[in-house]
Order: structure tokens, then sequence, then C-alpha cells
């Protein structure tokens, strides 16, 4: 004679959740590394709210289903990195306004410090006025910025960027005219050098 059973089975359910986040690294594989590093912090303070917001109770089709105890702990040593992709709104390459009107200044600063006999300060100055000269170097802002970063860049240079840097651009990558001699950075970078 056949009898009813209430039959608990136990069924061990892997699911993968998406974390979004945002982090600011050299590389991908460094992104990776903090994004990994951040949520595995996040979720080791947040495991219990974890718990708490995941139903007890659920059903799915004609199933009616129970959360085991020790369920959602993350297993930390099987996260992994998705997919990581560029954030098209952060660049640290392109200069944002504080970093073209810190180069501007300084690049003012080093004009300032050219002796009087100077062409630049002799005949340019006199002759088209101060007003000329600050458009000038507003004009080279960035391509100053940009060929400084491509200096600590590639040849993992740190020295002051207003004190040393900067005059050493004026003098060897501007003109007379207080024009930039190229529109090329690597160029720029080559006459900077002094190559």
């Amino acid at each position: 004679m056949s009898k009813g059973w209430y039959v608990k089975v136990d069924v061990p359910v892997m699911f993968h959740m998406d974390c979004n986040i945002g982090v600011v690294a050299r590389d991908e594989v460094g992104a990776g590394k903090a994004a990994l590093e951040i949520v595995k912090k996040e979720l080791e303070l947040k495991v219990d709210e974890l718990r708490e917001d995941f139903p007890w109770e659920f059903q799915t089709g004609a199933l009616d289903w129970n959360r085991g105890c020790e369920t959602l702990d993350p297993i930390y040593y099987e996260m992994q990195v998705a997919s990581v992709t560029p954030d098209s709104d952060f660049d640290p390459d392109i200069p944002d306004a504080g970093d073209l009107m810190d180069a501007a200044m300084c690049l003012l600063e080093a004009f300032w410090e050219l002796p009087d006999s100077d062409p630049r300060r002799s005949d340019f100055l006199p002759n088209n006025g101060i007003a000329v000269v600050r458009d000038q170097m507003a004009s080279a802002a960035s391509f100053c910025h940009q060929t400084w970063m491509l200096l600590s860049k590639d040849d993992g240079y740190d020295d002051c960027f207003d004190w040393d840097f900067c005059p050493q651009f004026l003098d060897r990558c501007m003109d007379e005219q207080l024009v930039v001699k190229s529109a090329d950075i690597s160029e720029l970078l080559t006459m900077w050098r002094g190559n």
C-alpha cells in the first residue's frame, strides 16, 4: 500500500550576479583587480544584508522553494572579472579645464622669468602686448600638458611641472612668436628632450 511522503530535496543553486563598478586604473588588468577588491570588501561587510533582502520562500511554476539558512554566501575564490570597458567620459590623457589653466599660468610664469634680452621679452612683448602673450600661453597649454603627460608615462618623469618642465617647454617647443612649433605631441616630446 502506497503512503504519502513529504520529501525535502536539497538543490544547490549557483547563480552569478553582475555588479558594475567604476574604478580608475592604468590598464584593464589593474582595473579588474581594483574592482574585485572593492566588491570583495563590500560583500564581506554586507553579506548579512544580502541574506535578508533575498526572499526565504519563493515559487517557480508549481514548485514551492524555501531557501536554506546558509545560502547566499559569496564564493570569493570564484569571483572573476566578466568584462572591462573604458569609461568614455573619463580620459586622464585629455586635460581638463584645471589642467589647462595650470599649464597656461606656469608657461606665463616661465615667460616672466626669461631674461630681458630674450627676443620674446624684448621684441614680442612690446610689439604685441601682454594680452597676446597670455593668449599664446593659453593656446599652448593643452600641448604643454599633453607633452608632460607623455613624458611622465614614457620616461617616468616626475620633476616639478611648473619650475622644471614648463620653462624648458617654453624654450624648446615654442618659437619667438610664442607659437608651439608642432601640433604633434611626439615631436614636441622629442624637442623637449633636446633630441
